[in-house]
């Protein structure tokens, strides 16, 4: 028996969210493990895990299956927990240009660094 990480937000298991979202649009299991290059068993295994992968291979499978799992994982993370998602405009301004600490310009630097890999995964298609 495999040990899978323990989910952080109760009742939200993103494995299992993304498998839903994959046979809701008719997509193939099959189909989606060989064009990530990875074994049926292999996808199974990522959907009975409560974090599924990463996000860089969530951001491949939306690619991949043309559905933007981030936004919707975001979207359902937001209807469970609104709470977590009220953020004040003032928290918010250290996140404008101009305005970055030292953690703030990390976080940015961080998201150009995906915003890369995203064009690049998206060139070699």
């Amino acid at each position: 028996m495999r040990n899978y990480p323990q989910t952080e937000f109760e009742n939200l298991h993103i494995g299992q969210y993304i498998k839903e979202v994959i046979s809701n649009n008719g997509i193939e299991y099959t189909w989606v493990a060989k064009q990530l290059g990875i074994s049926a068993t292999g996808l199974y295994h990522r959907f009975n895990s409560p974090i599924y992968s990463d996000i860089y291979e969530i951001l491949k499978l939306s690619m991949l299956i043309n559905i933007d799992l981030m936004a919707l994982i975001y979207k359902e993370l937001n209807t469970r927990y609104p709470e977590f998602f009220k953020m004040k405009i003032s928290e918010q301004a250290s996140y404008m240009p101009g305005n970055q600490s030292g953690i703030t310009q990390k976080l940015l630097d961080e998201n150009k660094k995906l915003y890369d890999l995203i064009a690049v995964l998206k060139h070699s298609k």
